[in-house]
């Protein structure tokens, strides 16, 4: 509960998501589709929902996709992650759910503005395929510098190491986002706001596995230490 509750807070007065989540951006319309349709996946395998369940996180991540195409990537993170759990058919029922609300919105209404389906996207694909050298490329290494950047120091930097401390229990947010991550780093055309989406899968894996830090023994034992790191934190952020 602890950890959810600073995940909240983060996610809500982080330097970046205030400034950031009143933008006009389809790196951030698309978050709220990705974060629901992870919960929803997240809950249906640990609780074992009926299949019925995982085809509505389905329907509501593959929202994102009609935002912001390259959310492919996680959505199908996350579909890996269900096959891993070796759940094989809600693996199916949560694809046949993306596939549905894509088609329904890329195809269908394509097909009523445009006369095919899918034309916005063979478009889009097509345009960056043709032209991906000639905007803002930079090294590989680019989004990496840009999310310890944006995960202020001292706590924020806690959080990446948390992120990859307890990425079994987190696998389902782990897994999509270095997917995401490496695509974008991969792909030569990079812009920052392009990893805008994968930053509140940081904040959260990263809070959650740093309260799994905190139990052992050095910070049960150095409570003062914390606290002074996150008073340093919250001024850094304030400013």
């Amino acid at each position: 509960r602890k950890a959810a509750i600073q995940v909240g807070l983060a996610l809500s007065f982080l330097w970046f998501m205030p400034m950031l989540s009143v933008r006009n951006l389809v790196e951030m319309a698309c978050i709220p589709f990705l974060m629901m349709g992870v919960w929803m996946a997240y809950t249906a395998v640990e609780n074992a929902r009926s299949l019925i369940r995982f085809l509505f996180a389905g329907l509501i991540i593959g929202l994102a996709f009609s935002i912001r195409f390259q959310t492919i990537i996680f959505i199908g993170g996350v579909g890996l992650v269900i096959l891993l759990r070796r759940k094989y058919w809600e693996a199916v029922a949560f694809g046949l759910g993306a596939l549905m609300s894509i088609i329904l919105i890329q195809g269908i209404v394509d097909m009523f503005i445009w006369g095919r389906p899918f034309a916005e996207l063979m478009e889009y694909i097509r345009y960056n395929l043709a032209h991906k050298t000639e905007y803002g490329t930079n090294n590989p290494y680019m989004y990496a510098s840009i999310i310890i950047g944006v995960m202020l120091p001292p706590l924020g930097w806690l959080w990446i190491v948390g992120f990859f401390r307890n990425w079994k229990k987190t696998l389902i947010i782990v897994i999509p986002t270095l997917l995401f991550t490496a695509f974008h780093s991969y792909f030569p055309n990079k812009q920052e706001r392009f990893i805008f989406p994968a930053l509140p899968f940081f904040v959260t894996a990263g809070i959650i596995g740093w309260y799994k830090i905190r139990e052992s023994k050095f910070w049960v034992n150095h409570p003062g230490l914390i606290r002074g790191l996150s008073i340093a934190f919250w001024v850094i952020n304030l400013i």
